[in-house]
């Protein structure tokens, strides 16, 4: 069981993990939006609902889609290359740690699932000759993530500067050296050692001690 547990949490600290998670939720999160908004319509009484019209909610998602997938291409980017450059003096040990950092991570998913939401929600906007629909729900959703998508680049630029020193390369190696000693110990059996038989203890002498200590 241990062993299960343990691959299993080497499978969900891969890299592209919580990204596809979070872009997978992101796709369900605008079909099912989209879908509410056709049988019930946009929602009355919300004053920070989406009220514009067709080329509106086009431009407003197709500028947030655009941004955020070319932001996340950029800093993450520019990011690997000076955690490359910093490896050859400080050791591999800080791009090993940047792809299994779940803050990263999560601050991947973020725009990953951004760009999802809002490609997924602009090929829904219709009009002209065809029956027109706007997702007032999924484009008040999309600038939203928008908002989540500048604080998620704030905390990634303080993060990851923050790691890039060699105070952080010896606590990697320490927990690289904790994770290696708890795999073995789930991975190998400790060698059984035999109990002696009655021969022996036939050769045995008893002790006493005059006082204690002597």
């Amino acid at each position: 069981m241990q062993r299960l547990f343990f691959r299993m949490r080497e499978f969900t600290e891969q890299f592209w993990f919580i990204p596809a998670l979070m872009t997978a939720t992101a796709l369900l999160l605008a079909e099912l939006g989209i879908t509410l908004e056709e049988q019930f319509g946009v929602p009355r009484g919300l004053a920070f609902v989406y009220t514009g019209g067709e080329a509106g909610a086009r431009s407003v998602l197709g500028a947030i889609a655009s941004s955020s997938i070319g932001t996340a291409g950029t800093i993450f980017s520019i990011t690997i290359a000076a955690l490359s450059f910093s490896a050859s003096s400080m050791g591999p040990r800080l791009l090993e740690h940047f792809t299994h950092d779940r803050g990263n991570q999560i601050t991947l998913g973020i725009f990953i699932g951004t760009f999802t939401f809002t490609l997924y929600s602009l090929r829904a906007v219709t009009g002209g000759e065809e029956t027109p629909f706007v997702p007032h729900d999924n484009v008040t959703a999309a600038l939203v993530l928008a908002v989540a998508c500048v604080a998620a680049l704030v905390y990634f630029l303080a993060h990851a500067t923050r790691n890039i020193n060699m105070t952080q390369t010896i606590n990697l190696l320490r927990e690289d050296m904790y994770r290696t000693l708890e795999r073995s110990t789930l991975t190998q059996r400790p060698a059984e050692i035999p109990c002696p038989d009655t021969d022996f203890w036939e050769g045995g002498e008893v002790l006493r001690l005059g006082s204690a200590g002597g």
